[in-house]
């Protein structure tokens, strides 16, 4: 009746069915019924209708529009209706695709290997989905499955063996009711109609693109929907690409719909050179992709088909229990061809002549995606990702095809047009772009690293931050922003250029792993966040700005902005390896720059004399200008210094008049002065260097006893007064001594046993922290060697996964895991360094709580109250301060800092015990008993405190204590010139119990011809004991040597552990 375009109006159309497939013309082109009226169809026409005229024949076919799904489909490209495209330029010798040809989807003639499988035999049950048999289809792809076509079902009555068959070969046979159907290697399925399943289920991985700012900013679900609209020469088409190029998916369908043909020309190119490890040997990605093309210059309603063909061939392979990712490129081609059809048909218009239902032909095809149950047996899980690009004309996203894909996916990638002007590729707005899966995937993503969600989280802010400054900026100059929004700036330049951009041509940035990308994302926020908290400790007298951190980082600046140049084909190993040693690093450098800005106040300012002449006439020197120049000193000290210039650091005006010799004049005096300077600043920091090691020392020279019990119980080590370790065994009872030296003596300070199985051995001093096991033979392991890890007390938390440090600088040294994947047992070598400066003096003790929920750090400082301070490991920052007064026998405490359950005990040496009892994290009251005295403290003048007397032992002061963990309620005492230890029942009242009545010693030791000289009772009770905890006492001998006794719970002597005559001589 009609022919308009690819529109053909037919008559006599009574009994056909809507989307029903006919044959149109004499030359038999394929078409599908859109409309029916009475008698009246309306076909479209998917082939070239020129010639066609009014009353040529019209032959229906009684089936709708369907695909053949089977071996053969993956490498191979199809038009718009699965017509193989390669096969027919074979057929033809033509690069055109002649009129009305008719050739088979797959091939008929190409036999395959069939494998039976799933036990399958004569007389089982079968149902739709249930997999028969397996057929390998390349190298790539190894098992594609034969599956009982959806809505089969009944009981078997033939199995054909393994063997070589073609596709139409029947390879099962099922009946039902006295129906028999045959299974052949391949299936029809109509289009337009969703293949069935089980249920959908919720996306819980993720769909990894290699492209950074996708997978660090915007992710999506394998099962996702996920929209790129953006204007002619964004990127569209690179990003779909890179997509079926490198995502972790199973399976590739990409539909090029109404785009270039050269587009498409070059993935034909490109995905065979590109290839993947796959059992020794290389393949190319080509063996899991299928192209579905439909360019421009083909015919436009075939452009509907080619969206619904390509979604079909990935529900087949979802099926199967594949990951398919499905790109369409581009959706806005695919609406004008309904735009297009629904204009000849004359139906209504809406906005920008887009028919009415495109929101709903929209929805019906991304919601075809989803992670799935698939049918049949056996059980498996299958999922279709979406990512439909979106052309929008003059990248207006206000047009009707972007604003309904926007109401339906749920990933945003926005390209923006002025990124791509910059050369800003991929060019994915940070400030528009959302996804909705980050709650989804955040398990997923904590697999690789524990600290995503913080580190992605982090980045969008720097990123807003930055968005929101330009305005600043653009207004009054960057020079009025404070020094941490001068800092935001630069670390958002750095994520832009060297992070979200990424050179898809280059060999070392064409893909970025998931590893490197994580790796590179906690370098730069590891690196912001330590320079605000730099310049937040210091925005007082001695402010550090952002040009200053500048300076001093200059060469590790430039180290960030280059991890983009690591090769990605490394291994997830070599990543994490890489960019954790590269994060320590970052941490190392500000803590060495923090360390020499904490005691620049003694001697960092060094002023530089200027000429001591006059300037010439017109040579004029601006005097009084200070400059801050940021130094590094030799190797030795590793360290930083901040000099400031006076006179000599002028600025040079209008010298051009002048004779040169005068100019370099005044500039050599400036150079000799400044390395005058410099001399003094060296020999200061030296000697500033031998008084931190001699503030760990005792008052005799020597290094105090300290006594550490191995978690089992069954070994000690203990600290000679000059420095030596030695490990005693109460199985063998013998002793070892650790050889701890490096190029010289390195004298020990502090031991402590890792409270688990691999119960490494800590030991610090002066001079750094080092760790040892025992294997056949006691090893050091690992070493952080240098005064900035200058220790003087050490306590390991109650799971053994963090080590306390405390430095003589007020410096409390936290070392961890840096990573959760090292599990329950870690070692000292997978540790990585978390300072935390405290301001209140000399860190002399450090002391976990029994739940790791807190730190408690006693501190002391000369002309200041001592004070112990509160941290909370949650999230690194001070709960309670408590201030212990100024004691009437001066500042000086002693060192022995112990918790009873939820409160802590500090013994000082100013005849006082001090309890602190905690409550939700905080100092709830505190409590004071003095051994010695019988009245209170006044400046300790709390509610509930009581005052307790020792018959005896008046006026000593309190030089240690240790709490029996097995018996909370017990404790040991050293008093100052007593010669025995004195154990205390402590009440279970609370802090009212410390009473003159109610604490008395339950027990005393004593050693003839002895003092006691060091505390230590056992975390728990040895297993070859059954008295409980062992207190070990250290005991010097008059004599000059000394031994080591351990004691049962009720006090009686077990065994002495004497050293021998070589062991005496060392100590």
């Amino acid at each position: 009746m009609k022919v308009s375009g690819p529109l053909v109006v037919a008559e006599n159309m009574s009994g056909t069915k809507m989307y029903e497939v006919v044959r149109v013309g004499k030359d038999r082109l394929v078409g599908e019924i859109i409309r029916l009226e009475g008698d009246t169809a309306s076909i479209q026409v998917y082939e070239d209708t020129s010639g066609l005229t009014v009353g040529d024949p019209l032959v229906k076919t009684g089936l709708p529009l369907s695909l053949e799904l089977g071996p053969g489909i993956l490498d191979g490209i199809y038009d718009g209706i699965q017509r193989p495209l390669e096969r027919i330029q074979q057929l033809a010798q033509s690069v055109f695709v002649p009129r009305g040809v008719d050739v088979p989807n797959l091939d008929r003639d190409k036999p395959w290997d069939y494998i039976p499988e799933n036990n399958i035999k004569v007389g089982d049950l079968v149902t739709g989905g249930d997999v028969v048999g397996v057929v390998r289809e390349n190298g790539l792809f190894k098992r594609h499955l034969i599956m009982i076509p959806p809505g089969v079902k009944g009981r078997v009555t033939k199995v054909m063996p393994a063997g070589k068959y073609t596709i139409a070969t029947p390879v099962v046979e099922v009946e039902e009711a006295g129906k028999t159907m045959k299974v052949e290697l391949f299936q029809r399925w109509p289009v337009r109609e969703a293949r069935p399943v089980v249920e959908k289920l919720q996306g819980k991985e993720a769909l990894l693109t290699c492209e950074r700012v996708i997978d660090a900013l915007f992710p999506v679900t394998l099962g996702g929907t996920a929209a790129v609209p953006g204007a002619f020469g964004c990127g569209k088409t690179v990003i779909s690409q890179a997509l079926s190029k490198y995502s972790n998916a199973d399976c590739v369908v990409y539909v090029g719909c109404g785009e270039r043909g050269n587009e498409m020309a070059e993935v034909l190119t490109d995905f065979p050179e590109l290839t993947t490890m796959i059992d020794g040997k290389e393949e190319p990605i080509m063996q899991r992709t299928t192209l579905v093309a439909n360019t421009s210059n083909m015919p436009v309603a075939a452009r509907e088909a080619s969206i619904y063909t390509g979604v079909t061939t990935a529900e087949y392979f979802r099926d199967m229990g594949y990951n398919v990712a499905m790109m369409a490129d581009s959706t806005s081609r695919w609406a004008e061809a309904l735009r297009e059809i629904s204009g000849r048909l004359a139906e209504m218009p809406a906005d920008a002549g887009y028919p009415a239902y495109l929101g709903a032909r929209l929805a019906s095809f991304y919601e075809r995606s989803g992670r799935v149950q698939c049918l049949g047996n056996p059980p498996r899980e299958g999922s279709i990702t979406i990512v439909g690009a979106v052309s929008p004309p003059g990248g207006d996203f206000t047009d009707p095809v972007t604003s309904a894909t926007l109401s339906i996916v749920q990933v945003f990638w926005g390209l923006d047009k002025k990124l791509a002007q910059r050369k800003h590729f991929p060019a994915v707005n940070w400030n528009i772009s959302f996804s909705k899966y980050i709650r989804i995937l955040e398990p997923y993503f904590e697999k690789y690293d524990t600290e995503y969600s913080m580190l992605q989280q982090k980045m969008k802010e720097i990123l807003q931050k930055e968005d929101d400054l330009q305005e600043i900026v653009q207004l009054v100059g960057k020079d009025s922003l404070s020094e941490d929004q001068k800092c935001t700036l630069e670390v958002a330049k750095i994520i832009r250029e060297d992070f979200l951009q990424q050179n898809g041509f280059t060999d070392y940035d064409f893909m970025c792993p998931l590893a490197k990308t994580i790796g590179m994302m906690k370098v730069i926020v590891g690196f912001h966040e330590a320079a605000q908290k730099m310049m937040a400790e210091y925005s007082g007298e001695h402010k550090v700005g952002w040009n200053t951190i500048a300076v001093a980082m200059k060469d590790m600046i430039k180290k960030i902005t280059d991890m983009k140049f690591e090769m990605p084909r490394q291994s997830e190993e070599h990543f994490k390896r890489t960019f954790v040693s590269l994060h320590d690093e970052v941490l190392a450098a500000f803590r060495t720059l923090a360390e020499v800005l904490a005691t620049r106040q003694c001697f960092a300012f060094v002023p530089v004399p200027g000429p001591a002449q006059p300037a010439p006439e017109g040579f004029r020197l601006a005097q009084q200008v200070a400059h801050t120049v940021v130094l590094r000193l030799d190797s030795e000290l590793q360290a930083f210094s901040m000099l400031r210039f006076g006179h000599a650091g002028a600025i040079l005006q209008q010298c051009w008049r002048f004779q040169c010799w005068m100019v370099l004049h005044h500039l050599l005096c400036w150079i000799l002065s400044a390395l005058a300077a410099m001399r003094s600043f060296v020999w200061q920091t030296r000697q500033a260097s031998r008084a931190i090691a001699g503030q760990l020392c005792s008052p005799t020279g020597g290094f105090r006893p300290v006594l550490a019990w191995h978690p089992d119980a069954a070994s000690l080590a203990s600290v000679s007064p000059a420095g030596h370790v030695a490990v005693h065994s109460l199985v063998s009872e013998s002793t070892e001594h650790l050889h701890v030296q490096g190029d010289g003596v390195w004298p020990v300070a502090a031991v402590a046993w890792q409270p688990c199985d691999l119960s490494s051995l800590a030991v610090a001093g002066p001079l750094g922290l080092c760790f040892w096991r025992r294997k056949s033979s006691w090893q050091r392991i690992w070493s952080l060697q240098g005064e900035a890890f200058a220790s003087s007390a050490l306590d390991w938390s109650p799971d053994g996964r963090a080590l306390a440090a405390a430095g003589p600088l007020g410096a409390v040294h936290i070392l961890g895991p840096h990573s959760a994947l090292v599990g329950d047992q870690v070692l000292p070598s997978q540790f990585m360094r978390l300072q935390r400066w405290c301001s209140g003096g000399e860190a002399t003790c450090v002391a976990w709580s029994p739940d790791a929920v807190l730190l408690a750090v006693l501190h002391c400082q000369e002309d200041s109250e001592p004070s112990v301070r509160l941290w909370s490991t949650r999230n690194w920052e001070v709960a309670a301060v408590v201030g212990l007064g100024a004691p009437p026998a001066g500042p000086e405490l002693g060192a022995s800092l112990a918790w009873m359950s939820s409160e802590l005990l500090l013994a000082t040496a100013s005849v006082f015990l001090v309890e602190i009892a905690v409550r939700g994290g905080a100092a709830a009251s505190i409590g004071a008993s003095r051994l010695g005295e019988d009245t209170a403290f006044a400046w300790m003048a709390e509610p509930g405190v009581r005052a307790a007397t020792l018959p005896g032992q008046e006026s000593r002061r309190v030089l240690e204590v240790s709490v029996c963990p097995r018996s909370a309620q017990r404790l040991a005492v050293r008093l100052e010139g007593c010669r025995e230890v004195l154990v205390y029942e402590r009440p279970t009242c609370g802090l009212a119990g410390w009473s003159h009545r109610e604490l008395s010693p339950c027990g005393i030791l004593a050693a003839e011809g002895a003092v006691p000289a060091a505390l230590a009772f056992a975390a728990h009770a040895p297993q070859r004991s059954a008295a409980g905890s062992l207190l070990a006492v250290y005991w010097h001998l008059h004599s000059g040597r000394h031994e080591v006794r351990t004691y049962p719970m009720h006090f009686l002597p077990s065994s002495v552990l004497e050293n021998s005559a070589a062991t005496s001589a060392l100590f």
